[in-house]
């Protein structure tokens, strides 16, 4: 029987029992697990070892091979290729995978198989899907999407390349207008794509229909020569993620024909006549941004088991290293039994458990959105704040993961500061992070106005409707409900902190609306601040909302699961509570209260101690895409290895 990593502490009568590892896997990861597991052995193969301090030229070429290795496998077979919910389902699992070993990898294929693919699924017309997508899930044609330019990035609106439709060839004529307008940071394109999904502003006739997407080549495929008009130049080195090709790219009125304008939704007749089924302009442009919803989803769940992964290396490696002893000739302890070091690592894992299932409703609800054709405000809103949100956990958990280690923590082959490095690009990724927060923000005022009109009661099918119900009332000093940090407790400041927050933002929207004499531009400039907190209150409130419904569902498939995920949620809340002072500012919990939750946090994380071999189980990364630290770190440094 294998030794545990973990050293056995002496059982404390308020620990809890340990979830099953197989129980809690299953929970974790339930679809698809053979796809997994086969992912995993495929990772084992010489040419995905882990390696660093490469050239950017070395990287990429290591990073080409990979892709080719993995197409070789067969293991991209009916992903893209299916235009459906199955086949995304497919194409996630294996990304999430190859996502902890190489982020490179994964961009490479997300950009190509994700963006590209799922922009003409979701526009292009059957003939446009049917003809593209098994090309570039073959591998035949490598794609990227050409969106943001040196000009704009998170207002996309504005972008400034042109489309021209010339009735007289039928052909759109594609155009560079300055060098604000070149598009840049765009994957793939300094050296491996052959073509792209290029975003322009479309005028036929003189007249302006806004932004619209053409496929446009972008290189000959007998010698990846470029196209006539194309002109293509490297971004250069990166602070990370070097194995992917970023490309600025400049079109000199490039002539495609008028079938590559993507026109499932959209269409110009031969003759010049434009016609679209969207209803409006911002139902156009929302529709045309949703691959970069899906790229969103992804980048929430990815988070996630990015964050998991420094932990299972930093939480193994702290269980094992022992620094000072209880007194002399005694033997050193783990640093793991040090209070310090566990709540470093406690609290990030409690929230990581938290927001790992939140993450996986928000992609069920977007895989819905993919059979429906629509992605409604809900995924919006969530996608937004939970990209926001877990990409800032995540690189704060990798920090915290790294400290955690010293100075193993700081070398390449320990895997934590690279992979921070690499992954630091999530938090600008499909948009900026504070953009993202303030979309939110942006649909809670509209729910607010719309509450307005209908005295003051949010709309069923609104993403804030749970503010029409308050919670129970609590005393307002210290409690027991406080003292056991219970459900009622945790709810009912989370709430009322949102509601307060959504009701300041929308009474600072209206006074600054009169302030600026009517001027929406200027008001919402002023209120950015508080509508980052309210974004991030809802956003709090909603987690907590999916954790009680998981830990329902955990607790039918193991007593045990369900007790942890309920110890998660209670580590995670206290330090919520803990780290935001609008809870006693606004009058959501007591002095009292407040020092009740400080109070538990170390004791909580002792608890979590106690299980969290456990829970690493149920994570189950194999050894292989661990580091050294967290396997055996005095073999891997001993002498006999020179």
């Amino acid at each position: 029987m294998r030794r545990s990593l973990f050293l056995q502490s002496p059982a404390q009568s308020s620990s809890p029992a340990a979830p099953s590892p197989e129980a809690l896997s299953r929970l974790l990861y339930p679809a698809h697990r053979d796809l997994r597991a086969r992912a995993f052995e495929l990772l084992r193969e010489p040419v995905f070892r882990l390696r660093y301090n490469e050239t950017v030229a070395m990287e990429r070429s290591r990073t080409t091979a990979r892709i080719a290795r993995v197409r070789q496998a067969g293991l991209l077979r009916d992903t893209v290729s299916r235009a459906n919910e199955a086949g995304s389902r497919r194409y996630d699992v294996l990304i999430d995978v190859l996502a902890l070993l190489d982020h490179s990898l994964e961009i490479r294929f997300g950009v190509n198989l994700g963006l590209f693919c799922a922009t003409i699924r979701r526009l292009g017309s059957e003939e446009q899907y049917t003809h593209w997508l098994p090309r570039i899930e073959d591998g035949r044609d490598v794609g990227c999407f050409a969106l943001t330019e040196l000009g704009h990035g998170s207002n996309v609106r504005g972008i400034q390349t042109t489309a021209r439709y010339l009735p007289d060839v039928q052909q759109f004529e594609i155009h560079t207008p300055h060098d604000l307008a070149q598009k840049f940071w765009i994957g793939a394109a300094a050296e491996t794509a052959n073509v792209a999904v290029v975003f322009a502003q479309l005028t036929v006739d003189a007249v302006h229909h806004g932004i619209h997407i053409f496929i446009v080549p972008l290189r000959n495929k007998h010698d990846m020569s470029l196209c006539d008009g194309i002109t293509i130049a490297d971004c250069g080195p990166k602070a990370g993620l070097n194995g992917v090709d970023n490309g600025r790219i400049w079109f000199d009125r490039v002539r495609v024909p008028r079938e590559n304008m993507l026109s499932s939704m959209s269409s110009v007749s031969p003759d010049g006549r434009y016609s679209s089924s969207f209803t409006s302009p911002d139902a156009r442009f929302g529709a045309q941004l949703a691959a970069l919803t899906g790229g969103r989803v992804g980048i929430a769940f990815n988070a996630i088991e990015i964050a998991l992964l420094g932990l299972t290396i930093a939480i193994r490696y702290s269980a094992k290293r022992r620094a000072f002893a209880p007194k002399k000739g005694a033997e050193e302890v783990p640093l793991l039994f040090y209070t310090s070091q566990q709540r470093l690592l406690m609290v990030p894992l409690a929230t990581a458990f938290v927001y790992a299932f939140c993450a996986r409703d928000l992609r069920e609800m977007y895989y819905k959105s993919i059979t429906t054709g629509s992605i409604g405000k809900d995924v919006h809103s969530l996608s937004a704040g939970y990209k926001a949100m877990f990409s800032w956990f995540m690189q704060d958990t990798l920090q915290k993961a790294r400290e955690a280690c010293g100075g193993q923590g700081y070398r390449s082959e320990n895997r934590i500061a690279p992979i921070k490095a690499d992954r630091d690009v999530m938090l600008t990724f499909e948009g900026a992070n504070g953009v993202m927060l303030q979309q939110v923000a942006k649909v809670l005022l509209a729910e607010l106005g719309a509450a307005a009109k209908n005295g003051g009661t949010y709309a069923k099918d609104s993403v804030v409707e749970a503010l029409n119900t308050p919670p129970p009332p609590f005393p307002s000093g210290s409690c027991n409900s406080s003292k056991k940090l219970d459900q009622t407790f945790i709810y009912a400041a989370l709430w009322k902190r949102e509601d307060k927050l959504v009701k300041q933002l929308g009474e600072r929207y209206g006074r600054m609306v009169r302030h600026w004499n009517g001027s929406a531009f200027q008001a919402w400039n002023d209120c950015l601040s508080v509508a980052e907190a309210a974004a991030t209150a809802h956003m709090h409130r909603r987690m907590y909302d999916a954790h009680l419904v998981h830990v329902k569902h955990a607790s039918v498939a193991d007593a045990a699961s369900g007790e942890a995920l309920r110890l998660c949620g209670r580590v995670w809340a206290a330090n919520t509570i803990a780290s935001d002072e609008s809870f006693l500012r606004l009058g959501c919990i007591s002095a009292a209260q407040a020092t009740d939750v400080v109070e538990q946090i170390d004791d909580l994380c002792k608890k979590m101690t106690s299980i969290s071999e456990a829970l690493l189980k149920g994570v189950g990364f194999p050894d292989h895409l661990l580091a050294p630290i967290a396997v055996d770190f005095v073999a891997h440094n001993a002498r006999a290895k020179l």
